[in-house]
């Protein structure tokens, strides 16, 4: 769910970032369709996403959760991270956001077919530019309750917003420790490594 996170890690490759970007809605094995840097962004993406499960800062925010609603909690971390990214971003990537959002949406138009639910939900994410607003903390509030409608049994996500506000300052502490930590894991990463032999197919 850190859309910004993701394509921010691979700003330096255009088709990565795109890659890096579908691994939320690209199923294992449907990566083919794909030219070669797209794919290695892709598995990139669940490469992230694994290292990020096991990383102690990223458990650390997680556990700020109640345990009646942590099953959720690391959805929401994510969510909570790309609203820092976005907050600080001039700062930690050298350019505008609203710039850098509206030039990753001209990547992707062109991308076809989109994969996933991708395809309903572009134009939204396009038009009212959802990754620009991640930077709103009222924002994240609609994020939670927007995917908590994904699933068909209450999944707490609504209940998180409170949460993250009561929190703040700590999750922002959490995030600072955890950006240099997944640089440097991205930076490391061979490309060898970016193969479907060497990426977890389920996270």
């Amino acid at each position: 769910m850190n859309f910004l996170f993701h394509i921010y890690l691979s700003k330096n490759d255009p088709e990565e970032m795109i890659g890096n970007f579908l691994g939320d809605f690209v199923k294992a094995g449907q990566e083919d369709i794909f030219p070669e840097n797209i794919r290695k962004g892709i598995f990139l993406h669940r490469k992230i996403d694994a290292f990020s499960m096991k990383n102690s800062t990223f458990k650390n925010s997680k556990n700020r959760f109640p345990k009646e609603i942590k099953r959720y909690s690391g959805i929401a971390v994510d969510v909570i991270y790309d609203h820092f990214l976005a907050k600080h971003f001039s700062k930690i990537a050298g350019e505008d956001l609203l710039e850098f959002t509206q030039r990753f949406y001209e990547l992707l138009s062109p991308i076809e077919p989109k994969p996933g639910r991708l395809k309903d939900i572009f134009p939204f994410l396009k038009s009212e530019n959802w990754l620009y607003r991640y930077r709103e903390p009222e924002y994240i509030d609609f994020v939670f309750k927007r995917i908590s409608n994904r699933f068909k049994r209450d999944s707490s996500l609504s209940h998180c917003y409170p949460i993250f506000r009561k929190n703040y300052n700590q999750f922002e502490q959490d995030f600072w420790q955890f950006l240099p930590q997944i640089e440097e894991y991205v930076k490391s990463l061979t490309s060898s490594q970016l193969s479907a032999s060497h990426s977890p197919l389920r996270l």
